[in-house]
């Protein structure tokens, strides 16, 4: 900002030309840009060894789904959006940082083959699985930018219903569990909300504080387990959530949906080493 008003001064004492001017104005963006960008490389370095796993988390002997979005850049083609979306390296390593005020999901859970071949039975998710995620904010946090939230949710029409979920939107049934660095008054300590909902209404919401996500630990890993209907969230290998009735009995759950609501500043989340698993038995032959 004060670049930019350093520039107008000089203008008016030098008579640059607009087009000169708008030179200028791009440079000063450029360089803006650039030192954001190498913040966040230097604080995801310096957290690199504070994102832990439980220990009471375990995966499935099987990997269903995966996305470490090592592809490139742009938007991964495994997923899908209402808002935007682009992958962004930090530190060596590729990160996808989402947009505000959107739903962000994926195409495909459960591999055709496993169908195919009669070991799961459709593209539902299992009724015991494991999930994880790492996430990443940069610093200075604003506590009015909205928490990023998972959300398992039963939809009708995949392509078309994932959208009607959001910051402070939902439809159907689903478990939305949200994360946020900082809690109201106190830098100190994050929070954590857990709400349920069933045929469009919420019956359930929770919220507390937790301290290992936070401003000054902004790296973190995010675990789900899901056990029938009991669903256990830890976070950096704390356990944050344990709810024996999460899900719904006799209803089919079949994506997988991160929201975010409003940006303040510069405030983004970022999202990597995605993974879903299960416990497959294969049947002696």
């Amino acid at each position: 900002m004060k670049k930019n008003i350093l520039m107008v001064i000089t203008i008016m004492l030098f008579g640059f030309s607009n087009a000169q001017f708008g030179d200028l104005l791009k440079q000063a963006g450029n360089k803006t840009k650039e030192k954001l960008e190498k913040k966040a490389k230097e604080k995801v370095s310096g957290n690199s060894s504070k994102s832990k796993s439980s220990k009471e988390f375990s995966e499935g002997n099987t990997v269903l789904f995966s996305e470490n979005f090592s592809a490139g850049k742009g938007f991964p083609v495994s997923m899908m959006t209402n808002s935007s979306a682009q992958i962004v390296e930090l530190d060596g390593k590729n990160w996808l940082q989402l947009g505000s005020e959107g739903a962000f999901t994926f195409k495909t859970l459960i591999p055709e083959k496993l169908i195919k071949d009669k070991v799961l039975k459709d593209r539902n998710l299992p009724e015991n699985f494991s999930f994880e995620f790492d996430v990443y904010t940069n610093e200075n946090f604003k506590y009015n930018t909205k928490e990023l939230a998972t959300v398992f949710a039963s939809l009708k029409v995949l392509k078309t219903d994932f959208k009607k979920w959001g910051e402070n939107r939902y439809d159907g049934t689903g478990v939305k569990t949200g994360i946020h660095p900082i809690e109201f008054g106190d830098k100190d300590k994050g929070q954590t909300r857990m709400m349920l909902y069933e045929n469009g209404k919420e019956t359930s919401k929770t919220e507390k504080a937790q301290r290992v996500f936070t401003i000054e630990k902004n790296l973190g890993k995010v675990q789900f387990m899901r056990n029938g209907t009991q669903l256990k969230v830890f976070l950096n290998g704390e356990k944050i959530w344990d709810v024996q009735d999460a899900f719904e009995e006799n209803v089919k759950y079949n994506a997988i949906i991160f929201t975010t609501g409003e940006y303040k500043d510069d405030n983004k989340f970022y999202i990597s080493n995605i993974k879903l698993t299960t416990d497959i038995i294969e049947e002696p032959k």
